[in-house]
């Protein structure tokens, strides 16, 4: 278990989060706290093959970069439950991951990809290569996206 302090108002409250939150808090600086050694090891792990990946990438080899993040984001994919699965595609969406949607739509609920058509033909999400997520959205979403296209 992972566990963050959130404070809330005057009082210190002790919060489970998911390995994905532990992973952005210690980024930012946030203090974290493991009651499992090795979920500890493997979380710190990630973060450090992500400050190689950054250094790498300042140095001007972002496909390798890309490539490490993928092929270690693809082996860990189909362990992850769908609700871990589904927040790392909205964060891949909304924040600047450097990772494809794509990688991870398989692994996801169709819920999630209609919310996220939703947003899209909303005016959100419009840097998205939506193409890239055809094979995995309904035939409902694909005719509400072609419709969309013909009417831009």
């Amino acid at each position: 278990m992972i566990i963050k302090k959130i404070n809330i108002g005057n009082d210190t409250v002790n919060v489970q989060i998911t390995k994905e939150e532990a992973l952005k808090s210690l980024m930012n600086g946030e203090e974290v706290i493991f009651t499992d050694e090795t979920e500890k090891t493997e979380i710190y792990q990630l973060l450090e093959d992500l400050k190689d990946d950054d250094t790498k990438f300042n140095k001007y080899e972002e496909p390798k970069k890309v490539k490490s993040k993928t092929s270690r984001l693809s082996a860990v994919l189909p362990f992850l439950d769908s609700k871990d699965a589904s927040l790392l595609f909205r964060k891949a969406i909304e924040v600047d991951l450097n990772i494809n949607p794509a990688t991870i739509a398989p692994f996801i609920d169709e819920t999630v990809l209609t919310i996220l058509v939703d947003e899209y033909l909303s005016g959100k999400h419009q840097g998205l290569d939506v193409d890239s997520l055809y094979t995995f959205l309904s035939s409902k979403d694909v005719k509400r996206l072609f419709e969309y296209y013909l009417n831009q």
